[in-house]
């Protein structure tokens, strides 16, 4: 689900009543990522991988660590302003790192 409005409109109120109405379909549990102080697409996977409590594997790229952890998990991601700032940072908002 994407929500767009102007700013105030209410989108994150919408998305935080939505999460905690869902909260307990999600076994490992609901996080929150926030987009809005990077510009730099380089930082969403540290972002991410920070508000998932992930932890670097030795031999494994973080976007990879970051997968292993999630494979069999059932988790909803709220994310904000993961704007269309770049097409990079796109791609890792929606599960699509680089290949």
């Amino acid at each position: 689900m994407t929500s767009t409005g102007a700013g105030g409109s209410g989108k994150m109120r919408s998305a935080m009543k939505t999460a905690a109405n869902v909260a307990d379909d999600f076994h490992v549990g609901v996080y929150f990522v926030g987009f809005a102080a990077h510009s730099e697409p380089s930082l969403v996977p540290d972002t991410l991988a920070t508000a998932l409590g992930t932890q670097g594997q030795s031999g494994l790229a973080l976007t990879e660590a970051m997968a292993d952890d999630l494979r069999d998990k059932k988790v909803f991601l709220l994310r904000r302003s993961c704007a269309l700032k770049t097409e990079r940072a796109v791609r890792y908002c929606n599960g699509k790192p680089d290949p």
